[in-house]
């Protein structure tokens, strides 16, 4: 299992471990450095299978990528260490996170994007036509209409597509995390408010929720409400962190 950095530098104060959606790669978290800046390095976690290792085979669930995962970053936690996950990332992020706490490795905050809690019940839709599943893809608006019409790029992205589905339709776990939680979700996204609520179910006595506009990819558009809130929460994490050693 692989990661990239972004941005690489000696100026951090803590590291944003993130993962992204399914049929996605981790460069589509290179820009937030950009607006993160220097305090907060981005560890964008590279999956077998997609990105630059696509000739790789795909993993097929969860716990099997966040075991993978762990032996890499376990050497990060000697600064505060912070989860994102966007969509199947978030399941991810989650089940990494939950691995972790058998082995005493604290993360600092989990923030989860755009997905439903693994134990609340959602549509199924992995089993469905190449033609039925392409338009459930559409439906969720990261992808323009006709963006498969090409046969080539559809053999290809398909497969991994229904991996990362099915990953996420399988997935069932609930345990109450240690670490505070932060749900985010825009406001024409595909789980409802009361479904997003229902990750409070892991973390009751430090949970938020905030809806920004936009569909299921605001977080990767400018969207200026989204930088600003994101970046000041975990620097006023990483400033509570500066106080203790003061």
């Amino acid at each position: 299992m692989g990661y990239l950095r972004f941005p690489a530098t000696q100026k951090r104060e803590g590291r944003l471990v993130c993962f992204h959606h399914a049929g996605g790669n981790p460069h589509v978290f290179q820009a937030w450095s950009d607006w993160l800046g220097s305090s907060v390095e981005i560890i964008a976690v590279e999956l077998p299978g997609h990105g630059t290792r696509y000739r790789e085979k795909l993993i097929p669930t969860a716990e099997e990528i966040a075991t993978q995962v762990i032996p890499h970053i376990l050497p990060f936690f000697d600064e505060p260490v912070f989860f994102l996950g966007h969509s199947m990332g978030a399941i991810l992020a989650f089940e990494t996170v939950r691995q972790l706490i058998a082995l005493n490795a604290k993360a600092h905050h989990l923030y989860v994007i755009g997905a439903y809690p693994p134990y609340v019940k959602k549509e199924i839709f992995t089993h469905q036509s190449d033609d039925s599943f392409v338009q459930q893809i559409y439906q969720l608006g990261g992808i323009p209409e006709g963006f498969f019409q090409d046969p080539d790029l559809k053999a290809y992205l398909l497969p991994i597509l229904r991996n990362d589905f099915q990953l996420t339709e399988r997935y069932n776990r609930k345990v109450e995390l240690p670490c505070p939680l932060t749900v985010y979700a825009g406001d024409h996204d595909i789980p409802s408010i009361k479904d997003l609520m229902r990750w409070k179910e892991v973390q009751p006595k430090s949970f938020t929720l905030k809806i920004f506009q936009g569909n299921h990819f605001f977080l990767h558009q400018e969207h200026e409400d989204f930088h600003i809130t994101l970046k000041k929460s975990l620097l006023q994490q990483l400033k509570e962190e500066r106080k203790k050693y003061a």
